[in-house]
């Protein structure tokens, strides 16, 4: 087992990430309980030396548990965050810049990084260890904010988030195309998956948790129904392996769903975007995050035919992204797209009905992700879920049976 990870920081920790002196600091939990599992997010406001500057940043620390007890690779984890945010940001902006990309169609989704660290006096060379830390821009100081993840996204914020994320994945087919030895030695190292151990023997805790949620969702019309495809699709789903195909083959981020995107508006409008959380990356198709997003993220309000829409504005922006980089978007139909879809939307029908329970979950009632079994718990307690929740996962499966993904 790792050692535990610090909670917090010193004022020698946020002068050696920032280079600077730090004339006062004060540190504050940045998101409440149950909406944040992956690691541990500080808000950091401090005086910074010599000029007496205020600044207000977000930290990312370490945490050696995840929601099922085990101990997640969060070496891996770090050090993807790290690239995302000191390597890939930047090559991403330039390349735009090489290319002429005016001010107002630049993409930068990728919040601002202040500075990080592998370990104490590591700087940013490995090893990694449990004192790594990220800070970056506190988005919330700037005015962005999360949509309700329970409620999920209506059509206009979903639309707005499928155009940047069909941009987002094709910059780095773009980098693949424009920028190979770049590609090759940077961006494919960065998305690389690192080998997770397995259960102990004998024990087969997803079987045991996908068992218990199909259980206690008897009483969902679309679930009772197809209890026997959603079984059968997870036990598909365990034996899934991801494997990245061309041309399509790009940033997959894994984990794409509302609490890791914020918007900033003006007035009523909206009037930027920022994605978060890459440490999950890997070098995967896009249509795994573009499906997930679609049936995690949604308002009940957003229907099935929306979601074709959706699924169409993405190729369409996918590929004209491309274009403004002189890449040929031939071999990018959107016949070879819908085929990524369905490759990836049986996996992601697995995901999605697995992870809605958390992401519906109460507010006042979230997870204890230091309690294995209190999590196990929450498998068969419906306490904290509304009707949202059942009538999302009923959509879901109704959905996933009229598209033969289960």
């Amino acid at each position: 087992m790792p050692a535990e990870p610090p909670t917090d920081l010193t004022k020698e920790d946020l002068e050696e990430m920032l280079q600077c002196g730090v004339e006062s600091f004060t540190t504050s939990p940045l998101t409440t309980a149950g909406e944040n599992f992956g690691s541990l997010l500080l808000r950091v406001d401090a005086t910074l030396l010599p000029d007496h500057r205020q600044v207000s940043l977000a930290a990312k620390l370490v945490v050696t548990k995840n929601l099922m007890g085990r101990v997640p690779p969060f070496r891996d984890f770090m050090r993807k965050e790290m690239d995302m945010y000191t390597r890939l940001r930047p090559a991403i902006l330039a390349v735009q810049e090489e290319h002429g990309i005016p001010r107002d169609l630049l993409l930068d989704v990728i919040p601002r990084c202040h500075g990080a660290r592998t370990r104490r006096g590591g700087g940013l060379e490995p090893p990694v260890d449990e004192t790594a830390a990220i800070l970056m821009e506190n988005l919330g100081a700037s005015g962005y904010r999360l949509a309700d993840r329970i409620e999920g996204m209506d059509l206009e914020h979903a639309e707005c988030v499928v155009r940047h994320l069909a941009r987002f994945q094709a910059m780095f087919v773009v980098l693949k195309l424009k920028k190979p030895h770049f590609f090759k030695s940077t961006v494919l190292p960065t998305l690389a998956v690192p080998k997770h151990d397995p259960p102990p023997p004998g024990e087969d805790r997803d079987e045991k948790l996908h068992t218990l949620l199909t259980t206690s969702l008897a009483h969902v019309p679309a679930v009772g129904q197809h209890r026997a495809r959603i079984h059968a699709a997870m036990t598909a789903a365990r034996q899934f392996r991801a494997r990245p195909r061309e041309p399509f083959a790009t940033l997959a981020h894994n984990d794409f769903w509302t609490n890791n995107v914020l918007f900033s508006y003006e007035g009523k409008r909206i009037a930027g975007l920022k994605l978060i959380d890459f440490q999950m990356t890997s070098y995967g198709s896009p249509a795994a995050d573009l499906v997930g997003f679609l049936y995690s993220s949604t308002s009940l309000a957003v229907t099935g035919e929306d979601r074709d829409r959706l699924t169409r504005l993405y190729h369409e922006e996918f590929t004209g992204w491309l274009r403004r980089f002189d890449c040929d978007p031939r071999p990018f139909s959107y016949a070879a797209f819908l085929r990524e879809v369905g490759a990836e939307a049986p996996a992601q029908f697995a995901r999605v009905f697995h992870m809605l329970r958390i992401f519906c979950m109460s507010k006042d009632n979230p997870p204890d992700i230091n309690n294995p079994a209190a999590f196990q718990r929450m498998q068969t307690d419906n306490t904290g879920l509304g009707e949202t929740y059942f009538s999302k996962i009923d959509r879901l499966v109704r959905e996933a049976v009229q598209r033969k993904w289960i």
